[in-house]
């Protein structure tokens, strides 16, 4: 299939929707293929990165188009609805660019020297840092590197050590960094094969005594804000974690639904068309209100959000809690309608094809942290009035250090 030539490359929301209908007819195509070889093509993902799928989040300030949540989760998601490896892949690589406004920017300027630099990785410590004179050396193994194929860069974090002995920092805390590193300094360590998500390449790596400079690390920190870059850089890492994870079960629901829809309607020798059953057509619209109310409290959190923002505001911890909440909901709707679509698709299920595709798709994007049934603790101590002087970090709500500083109480 020929590839399609982008008559001028989109810049807001609505243009890239438009170039996504454009263009699916080649995802789809490619879809079998990239589940075999465990990756998205090469060729595809370039094609995206011309069209500008990598600057979606890249800030401003380097040529980016620095789109709102909101804005960057409408784009997300259509391309979950028509591949949700690919969805998930343009999604958590956008979302790495907010790692580098995390930076100092003077040493950001080098990673966006062609354009907005392709990254993967995951913040959360695995390695060790061994401090040095202009800043650590490196060793360790990472997981759970969705797009891992596809970097230049890869963002790892790292407990921090000095001669062996584990750092604290002045919380008493173990010390932590993240980091950015050349992949060109890592080894994959390891396949992936997994049940969905397949062509994500979602794999291991490791790294073994690599120089990293100082300015391409920053030391872990609740919160993780940006000191520079345009208005999004005010929502902060905690929120933007959750707005690729919310586009895929948007597009994944969907295309369920829109799958059993076509399936329904067709009949067959063995039986009649499902959607002449009684019992059929009421789940069929029971499931349909789920999907539509899961989706509205979505849209309605993120509107909100993109407006404070827009006003020179920042996401409030109750905005926040919110947002994770109509995320793990958004997942659990979806676990009903995968099983509702499966056993209604029949025979049809089993066989290779979209159905049977994003079934085991939303099973693998279920086993994710993000989606762990944990994170219910700390959203129902906010509902119970419980979370004051608490913030969000990636792992749930922590004390917010500008109130409960030790420094500040001595």
């Amino acid at each position: 299939m020929p590839r399609p030539q982008p008559t001028g490359r989109p810049s807001t929301a609505e243009e890239f929707v438009e170039d996504i209908h454009e263009i699916a007819p080649l995802i789809s195509a490619a879809a079998d293929g990239n589940e075999a070889a465990g990756t998205v093509d090469h060729d595809l993902m370039a094609m995206l990165r011309e069209r500008g799928y990598y600057e979606i989040l890249a800030p401003e300030d380097f040529g980016g188009l620095d789109f709102s949540p909101g804005d960057a989760m409408t784009v997300f998601a259509e391309l979950s609805y028509v591949d949700a490896s690919v969805g998930w892949l343009i999604g958590v690589q956008n979302s790495q660019q907010k790692v580098t406004q995390l930076l100092e920017k003077t040493a950001v300027s080098e990673l966006y020297r062609d354009g907005a630099p392709r990254l993967a990785g995951a913040s959360a410590p695995t390695m060790r840092a061994e401090r040095v004179d202009g800043g650590y050396r490196i060793t360790g193994r990472s997981g759970y590197t969705s797009g891992y194929d596809h970097a230049d860069y890869l963002v790892s974090g790292a407990f921090v050590v000095k001669g062996g002995e584990q750092q604290v920092d002045a919380h008493g805390r173990p010390e932590s960094i993240v980091f950015v590193v050349e992949k060109e300094h890592a080894v994959r360590a390891s396949d992936w094969d997994v049940i969905g998500l397949r062509a994500t390449a979602s794999v291991d790596y490791e790294i073994a005594d690599v120089f990293v400079p100082a300015d391409h690390a920053f030391a872990s920190q609740v919160p993780m804000v940006a000191s520079w870059g345009g208005a999004s850089a005010r929502v902060g890492f905690a929120a933007w974690t959750l707005v690729c994870h919310t586009a895929t079960e948007i597009g994944l629901g969907r295309r369920l639904l829109d799958e059993l829809l076509a399936k329904s309607t067709e009949a067959t020798s063995r039986r009649s068309r499902p959607a002449e059953s009684e019992v059929f057509r009421e789940n069929f619209a029971r499931a349909e209100a789920k999907y539509r109310s899961a989706r509205a409290w979505v849209r309605e959190l993120w509107t909100a959000i993109d407006a404070d923002v827009a006003a020179g505001g920042t996401p409030s911890r109750e905005q926040t809690t919110d947002a994770r909440n109509a995320m793990l909901h958004f997942n659990r709707v979806n676990k009903e309608i995968a099983s509702f679509v499966f056993e209604e698709a029949g025979g049809a299920a089993l066989r290779g094809g979209p159905i049977q595709r994003f079934h085991r798709d939303h099973l693998a994007a279920s086993q994710h942290i993000q989606v762990a049934r944990r994170f219910y603790q700390s959203i129902a101590a906010d509902y119970l009035g419980e979370a004051e002087g608490m913030m969000w970090s990636a792992v749930g709500l922590v004390p917010d250090p500008l109130i409960h500083d030790p420094a500040e109480a001595g």
